[in-house]
C-alpha cells in the first residue's frame, strides 16, 4: 500500500500492516453474523484506502469517497487493481458545493472542514442521497463514516438513503471531546429509527457479538465519556 511518509496513519500501517486492525477484524466478525448478504458498502472518508481495501474482501462493491485531492491520488493508486472498488473525489455533506478545510502536515487523515484563516485547501462535497439518485444501488448494507467532525451534515445528506436501505453504520464518536455533538448525532439517528449502538470493548472473553457490546442509544448517554474509534448503529427494534 502506498502511504504518506510522515503521516500518523501510515506509521500504524508500517508497524501493524493495517490501520485500526483490531477494530476491522472485530467488525468483520460482527458483519458476518449480522448480514445475510454483503452487497454494497460505502466508505465515506476513505483516506488512502486502508479500510476500503479491507471492505473489498467482504463486499461485492465498495464505493469510496475522499475529498482531499492529494490523498485521493494515493487512494486511486492503492485501489486501481481492485475491480470492486469505485473511488469518488468528493466529500459528503447536507448540500453540494465547495468547502474549505485544514490539512494537518503530520496527519493528513485529520483534514477537517474549517471556517477560518487556518483553511489551506478547498474540496467538493455532495450529498449521498443525490449520489444514489444518479448512481442507483440495489442494496446498501453498510456505511462507514469518518469525516472529522462533519458527521451530522453527512448524515443529513444521507437521510433518505438510510430510510430506504437501513444499512449498518460505523462512526467515530468523540463523546469525551464533544459530548453535546455526540448526543446530537445519536438523536438524529434515533429519528431515523436507529435505536441500538454497539461499542467495542477490550474484554476479548465477552459473550457479546464480536467484542461489540450492544446498548440502547438511550443508555449510551450514561456511559463514561470517552472517544470511540468505532461505534456501530443498527435499526433493530429489539
Amino acid at each position: 500500500m502506498i502511504c504518506f511518509a510522515h503521516d500518523a496513519i501510515s506509521r500504524k500501517i508500517f508497524i501493524d500492516g493495517l490501520f485500526e486492525k483490531r477494530e476491522l477484524y472485530s467488525l468483520k466478525e460482527f458483519l458476518d453474523l449480522k448480514l445475510k448478504q454483503m452487497n454494497t458498502c460505502f466508505d465515506l472518508g476513505a483516506n488512502i484506502g486502508n479500510h476500503s481495501l479491507f471492505f473489498a474482501q467482504l463486499f461485492s462493491k465498495v464505493v469510496s469517497f475522499e475529498p482531499n485531492p492529494r490523498t485521493f491520488k494515493i487512494l486511486a493508486l492503492n485501489t486501481e487493481s481492485s475491480t470492486n472498488i469505485e473511488v469518488v473525489n468528493a466529500g459528503l455533506s447536507d448540500e453540494a458545493g465547495t468547502l474549505r478545510a485544514f490539512e494537518h502536515p503530520l496527519n493528513v487523515g485529520a483534514t477537517r472542514i474549517v471556517e477560518n484563516s487556518k483553511a489551506n485547501i478547498d474540496f467538493s462535497v455532495v450529498t449521498l442521497d443525490q449520489y444514489i439518485i444518479e448512481n442507483p444501488c440495489e442494496s446498501i448494507n453498510f456505511i462507514k463514516i469518518d469525516v472529522e467532525g462533519h458527521e451530522r451534515s453527512a448524515l443529513r445528506g444521507a437521510s433518505q438513503t438510510l430510510k430506504d436501505h437501513r444499512p449498518i453504520l460505523a462512526l467515530e464518536l468523540h463523546a469525551k471531546k464533544d459530548f453535546q455533538e455526540a448526543v446530537r448525532i445519536m438523536e438524529f439517528l434515533q429519528q431515523l429509527g436507529y435505536n441500538y449502538a454497539y461499542y467495542l470493548t477490550i474484554n476479548y472473553l465477552s459473550p457479546d457479538i464480536s467484542h461489540f457490546k450492544k446498548i440502547p442509544i438511550d443508555n449510551f448517554y450514561k456511559l463514561p465519556r470517552k472517544n470511540h474509534k468505532m461505534v456501530l448503529f443498527t435499526p433493530e427494534t429489539n
